[in-house]
């Protein structure tokens, strides 16, 4: 169910990330961080768990450290308004012209004010005249463009359209990061399933070996047939087969739960079921709110508004390029003839391509763009409402499955304790019983499976809505 445009990373790696408890709404995790942890203890709760994973893995310091890199995007993308310095120094030897011979020095100023689009210069030269003197000049100039980038149009586009890069960059930071606590979460729910699938699984074993010397021993008294031990003792070799499987499906898992936490294994860590999300999903109101407030909802106007600048900056640099020029100078020379000569002058320069091939061509494909932009965005909003709303169908329906499972087990429970006894008196085959056994743990087995389900949906009913994690909880602004 990734439909969501994935975005976004942190102001330092010190910034240790927020994460929802499961004990207190919407928590942080530097909040979570100060708590003290049951060092002595081998149960390790949901809420430890992300509070030992907010302190020890760096994968979230990772996902958030591109947000320092978001600072620069906007020097690293605009036009610069440095103040340029140019200075040239050189010594002439003419041939055929000696009086001319010496330095010529030129130093000149420029700056571009991107707001504006206007760029002032300030120039100054020296070089040596055939009046056994030098020339001096100096020269200012002011240039506006008044029809493509007038007043600096196009930069201001380009300005914003950063902007909302940044913006979509941090979405995608928060989007990475709330995929991962998502995923964080779902590991530990797997990590429980595993180990009450193996506690199950072990426990049957252990009821298969008690009945296989039960049947032994009524076999010495011949009470039993020969083939009721066989099946028994087949019986033990399945559940032994079952539990190597299930012990190798909880150690990969395990091994999993350490990484991410960072835990030794010198003792056995036991993982204990609670719920992180126990509000009951209204979807009329909670997809309203989303669709008005909604973190991913508001990116996909974004998109769309970056779209439509982009199209207007095309449009902008289909027209000529026309400055206006104004500018003073000032000539001064020295030696046997003196002489000043001042100079104001105001024009206009103009840079006109006829046919514009490749801007014609993106500005076209950019309409297209945002034409094409409009409908996956529209795409996108109903297919996030029907992932949600089968998620919530999927919630009411675990729900009712878990009840299930609980009256299969209060039922296979007291078939498999009657069945016991009917066994016993020779009432039944043993056969039945054997089923009844292996029905009761499969009951169980659902009811774990079905649980987890239940909770992992809640998670992805979280996410999708952009509600397991905010802007705020990573620290980004």
């Amino acid at each position: 169910m990734k439909i969501k445009t994935k975005i976004i990373i942190l102001m330092s790696a010190v910034l240790m990330p927020a994460v929802i408890s499961l004990v207190f709404p919407v928590g942080k995790c530097r909040a979570a961080a100060e708590e003290t942890g049951s060092a002595g203890s081998n149960i390790i709760t949901l809420q430890e768990f992300i509070r030992d994973v907010c302190r020890r893995d760096l994968t979230f310091q990772e996902i958030l450290m591109d947000n320092l890199k978001l600072a620069y995007y906007k020097d690293l993308n605009l036009v610069s308004g440095d103040i340029l310095l140019s200075v040239m120094s050189r010594y002439n030897f003419l041939l055929n012209d000696s009086d001319n011979n010496g330095h010529i020095t030129s130093v000149s100023l420029s700056r571009l004010f991107p707001a504006s689009g206007t760029e002032v210069s300030a120039s100054f030269d020296s070089s040596p005249n055939s009046m056994r003197g030098r020339t001096s000049a100096f020269t200012g100039a002011v240039s506006q463009p008044i029809a493509q980038n007038a007043f600096g149009y196009i930069n201001r586009l380009n300005e914003r359209i950063q902007e909302l890069d940044i913006e979509l960059a941090k979405h995608q930071i928060v989007e990475a990061y709330e995929d991962y606590l998502a995923s964080l979460i779902v590991l530990y729910y797997q990590w429980y399933s595993d180990y009450s699938n193996l506690k199950t699984a072990d426990s049957a074993l252990e009821e298969s070996i008690r009945l296989l010397r039960n049947i032994k021993a009524k076999k010495r008294f011949n009470v039993a047939y020969q083939s009721d031990v066989d099946k028994i003792d087949l019986q033990v070799i399945e559940k032994q087969e079952n539990l190597y499987t299930l012990r190798e499906e909880y150690s990969n898992t395990f091994e999993l739960i350490c990484q991410a936490a960072h835990y030794k294994k010198e003792k056995e860590l036991i993982p204990e079921f609670s719920s992180y999300y126990e509000k009951e999903p209204d979807f009329n109101s909670e997809f309203s709110a989303f669709k008005n407030a909604g973190r991913t909802f508001n990116m996909l106007s974004v998109i769309e508004q970056k779209g439509s600048i982009e199209v207007k900056r095309n449009a902008n640099a289909l027209l000529p390029s026309v400055n206006l020029l104004f500018g003073y100078s000032k000539e001064k020379a020295t030696g046997l003839s003196a002489d000043t000569e001042d100079s104001l002058y105001a024009g206009v320069s103009l840079d006109f391509p006829f046919r514009q091939q490749k801007n014609r061509a993106a500005y076209n494909i950019s309409k297209i763009e945002e034409k094409k932009t409009a409908l996956s965005s529209e795409n996108t909003r109903q297919k996030l409402r029907t992932d949600l709303k089968n998620i919530y169908t999927q919630i009411q329906l675990e729900k009712k499955l878990i009840l299930s499972a609980d009256r299969k087990i209060q039922l296979g429970t007291r078939i498999v304790k009657s069945e016991t006894k009917d066994y016993q008196l020779a009432r039944i085959q043993l056969s039945e019983l054997i089923k009844s056994i292996n029905d009761l743990e499969s009951y169980k087995n659902k009811k774990v499976y079905h649980t987890v389900k239940l909770h992992t949906l809640r998670i992805e009913w979280l996410r999708l809505l952009d509600k397991l994690v905010s802007m705020e909880d990573t620290g980004i602004k």
